[in-house]
């Protein structure tokens, strides 16, 4: 596993000479799918879910023949059973400057699933790892601009798709969102998404125009209408009102 103390800001990771292990190798590795996962203060199981689905969507592809505190700490231990995260290795300053974010990279072949009774772990396709943990939260926004502003000019990646924790991708590329409804909160919580729906893809919208239109890039979008996201739904109203924050 290799870490990465980073003092700079998004926007100058690349010209303070920061860079990702990735872009080393020889011969350079093309990216080719970068996938952005923000995490909150979620649980080891949210975590689990997501990144399980999204290493078999990958051992998929690759099938085909075309083609620090504010963070749950049993969500850091299963970072760790990854191989991704390690305890001790932080760093606070370096050279007098502090640090705004701890980066961890790791390639790991073993794909670990979690749920409230059990523990699935077995050996799928090799998946490159960028565990970016933010000195501070910042929200979504502070992670797009690592995402996009500190990490793809390093990797180039032709593809990009950002997804939370929580949503298990089924297939390619998001484009609906699947809600089993059991229970009170549950009802609530997807006539909240209903009712929120417009200023939702308001700001999505908002964020396309942004990413298509910015100068001297040319990024592509796709949106897959037969493609389907699993969502879970908060179990009580602190995690349904913590998804808004």
């Amino acid at each position: 596993m290799r870490y990465t103390a980073c003092t700079s800001k998004p926007d100058s990771f690349k010209q303070e000479n920061f860079t990702l292990r990735q872009v080393e190798c020889e011969p350079m590795r093309q990216t080719e799918l970068f996938i952005l996962i923000t995490i909150n203060d979620e649980d080891e199981v949210l975590l689990s879910s997501t990144l399980h689905r999204v290493i078999e969507n990958i051992a998929y592809l690759c099938s085909l023949t075309e083609s620090p505190t504010w963070i749950n700490k049993r969500t850091l231990s299963y970072l760790k059973a990854l191989g991704v995260y390690q305890d001790g290795i932080a760093k606070s300053k370096v050279n007098n400057k502090t640090v705004r974010a701890h980066i961890y990279e790791y390639t790991t072949q073993i794909s670990i699933q979690c749920s409230k009774d059990s523990v699935d772990k077995k050996t799928i396709a090799s998946t490159q790892i960028i565990f970016c943990l933010k000195e501070k939260s910042k929200g979504k926004t502070g992670s797009h601009q690592w995402f996009f502003n500190a990490f793809c000019p390093i990797l180039n990646p032709r593809i990009c798709l950002l997804i939370d924790v929580g949503v298990r991708p089924v297939a390619g590329t998001c484009g609906k969102l699947d809600v089993d409804i059991t229970n009170d909160i549950e009802d609530a919580s997807n006539y909240n998404n209903i009712l929120a729906n417009n200023d939702y893809l308001a700001k999505n919208n908002v964020f396309c125009f942004e990413l298509i239109s910015k100068h001297n890039s040319s990024w592509i979008l796709y949106y897959e209408n037969s493609s389907i996201a699993e969502v879970d739904i908060p179990e009580n109203l602190p995690e349904m009102i913590q998804q808004y924050i």
